[in-house]
């Protein structure tokens, strides 16, 4: 397994998913919206997805996501950069 699909596993739950398996074997998350298969959990390619969980770090767990950190040249945010800065954080989070 990638680190991409470990991290987004634990973003999921972390953002309140329930993990479960669909006929023993395909890994799914429930959302009150819908369900999701694992492979198709996109935080790390969506800004919509990302940054509410970048918020909630921020928000509920007055985690510091070093910002200055993640700017690039034009002053862009760069993708990966949050997303592996946001995987960290909930890691932290849930050694508490």
């Amino acid at each position: 397994m990638t680190d991409i699909y470990i991290n987004n596993g634990k973003i999921a739950k972390f953002m309140g998913a329930k993990h479960y398996f669909k006929d023993s074997h395909k890994s799914m998350y429930r959302f009150p919206d819908r369900d999701y298969r694992h492979r198709d959990l996109r935080y790390h390619a969506s800004w919509n997805l990302l940054m509410p969980v970048a918020k909630k770090i921020i928000e509920e767990y007055y985690c510091i996501i070093n910002i200055d950190d993640l700017i690039r040249a034009g002053g862009r945010f760069d993708m990966e950069e949050i997303y592996t800065e946001v995987a960290e954080s909930i890691k932290e989070i849930e050694e508490l």
